[in-house]
């Protein structure tokens, strides 16, 4: 029989050479190894396995892997027979058993520890007609397995907080594989398309969206594999063969071959509201047009109207007072043409509506293909209160200058300019005539025209002046825009 290297009992004086290192290995290992009988009885043990274990070599001794100070629990926390234990296993079966994690207690500080037990089967001067003996070695490893088990605690209580959310979300979830099938899915999924959940991992997805194709997802995944995360809408045909609209958030997992998740929620009932909402947008842009058409076209009666009682009066002074009014009436006219040409109804370019505005009342009169006007117009738009009175005041100043300023002059000159400032827009209406002296209405003077310009002028917060220069020259500065 071979020397036992275990034991102190042997003479040093007695061991070879590599006797003594085997020893001295056995001895200062950090692991714990213990040396059991054919019949299981514990012969020996190192310094590693009395300190693992809390109990001595002479405590040891004799005894065997069935005394219940060892009692030894799986890694599930289940008792272990003592004839399953692994130095028991392997002197009964001759193999090597192991390694395994078991629990047992410390019996110095009563702690539970963990071990990753292997039992090693020996036979005596190799003869395998013999019972063999066991060295079962051990490793302290409770550090890593509460590690682990505190670890493998906070993956359950996620997995059951996810489930939680799973099971009472209002939205449906699906996981769907790289082949498009549907492997799984949540209560408020079979709620919402009427399948049952096994119904559905019959499916492939496209098999109930009714806006995909195979090749379409197929696209989804690749495109998900590189972004990550898409939102889309389409649509699912239910159970009862109603198709609804729902919104997906669908992301990439490379868990499994591959796969997307995917959340989604009917939103069928917005969908319908959106189209209402629509449809009223049409029937008002339906009723606008046809009131802007109508509206166009009373103005036009009337200019018409106005233009066929300038025609029948012989009184200059009536002459006048509706070609005042004709004035009038075409600036209104034009503001409205200007507004629904814009892509804004409610405000419009300041600059192109005053040449409108100018260049049709000078045609009003006979003599307005002599005027040339020239402009010099920083461009900004305004809203349609201030342009109507703005429009209203231009035409009563063009008016003034084409009744008074050109009666007698050979190169009529109308001059319009403006510029925007910190202090707001300064449009300057200017002509060569005669000067207010003699002919042109004095800016204090009570006719209905200088009143329309100071009485739109302090309702639109703006200030005017008259200059005069070779002419006439009125400066209108208008709040800024």
């Amino acid at each position: 029989m071979a020397a036992d290297l275990s034991g102190s009992n042997v003479p040093t004086s007695r061991l070879s050479d590599n006797e003594l290192r085997y020893r001295h290995l056995y001895e200062s290992i950090p692991n714990g190894v213990i040396h059991q009988a054919a019949d299981g009885s514990i012969v020996s043990a190192n310094p590693a396995a009395e300190r693992i274990l809390g109990v001595s070599l002479a405590q040891m001794q004799g005894v065997t892997s069935m005394d219940p100070r060892w009692s030894m629990e799986d890694d599930q926390g289940n008792p272990v027979d003592g004839a399953d234990h692994p130095a028991m296993i392997a002197l009964r079966t001759g193999q090597p058993v192991g390694p395994v994690i078991r629990s047992v207690s410390n019996l110095e500080t009563d702690r539970r520890i963990w071990l990753r037990v292997t039992a090693i089967p020996y036979f005596p001067d190799n003869d395998e007609t013999q019972n063999p003996e066991v060295y079962a070695y051990f490793e302290d490893v409770s550090e890593a397995h509460e590690s682990r088990s505190v670890f493998e605690a906070e993956l359950e209580r996620r997995r059951q907080y996810l489930e939680t959310i799973l099971r009472t979300s209002a939205d449906g979830f699906l996981v769907i594989g790289s082949d498009g099938r549907i492997s799984m899915s949540n209560q408020a999924a079979t709620d919402i398309i009427g399948y049952t959940e096994e119904e559905l991992r019959t499916f492939c997805i496209h098999d109930i969206d009714v806006l995909q194709t195979p090749d379409i997802v197929a696209e989804y995944m690749e495109t998900l594999k590189a972004r990550r995360r898409l939102s889309f809408e389409s649509q699912l045909r239910r159970k009862d063969g109603s198709i609804i609209d729902v919104e997906i958030s669908a992301s990439y997992a490379d868990s499994g071959g591959g796969a997307f998740v995917s959340f989604f929620r009917d939103i069928s009932s917005r969908k319908l509201a959106e189209r209402h909402i629509r449809n009223l947008v049409d029937e008002k842009e339906t009723l606008l047009r046809e009131m802007r058409h109508r509206v166009r076209n009373n103005m036009s009666t009337i200019s018409s109207l106005l233009s066929l009682q300038l025609h029948s009066v012989q009184d200059e002074t009536a002459r006048a007072i509706l070609n005042d009014t004709m004035s009038r009436m075409n600036s209104l006219q034009i503001l409205f043409d200007e507004l629904h040409t814009t892509n804004t109804p409610t405000a419009a370019p300041l600059a192109a509506y005053v040449k409108r505005l100018v260049e049709h009342t000078v045609q009003l009169f006979s003599y307005g293909t002599r005027v040339r006007v020239t402009y010099s117009l920083d461009d900004c738009e305004y809203g349609v209160k201030l342009l109507s009175a703005v429009g209203l005041i231009v035409s009563e100043l063009t008016t003034n200058a084409m009744k008074y300023a050109f009666r007698e002059n050979t190169d009529p000159r109308l001059i319009l300019s403006g510029s925007l400032n910190k202090d707001g827009y300064v449009l300057t209406v200017a002509d060569n005539g005669s000067g207010m002296s003699a002919t042109e209405p004095h800016p204090d003077s009570t006719g209905i025209g200088m009143n329309i310009i100071h009485a739109l002028s302090e309702q639109i917060g703006a200030t005017i002046r008259f200059e005069e220069d070779h002419g006439v020259r009125a400066v209108l500065t208008i709040p800024p825009p």
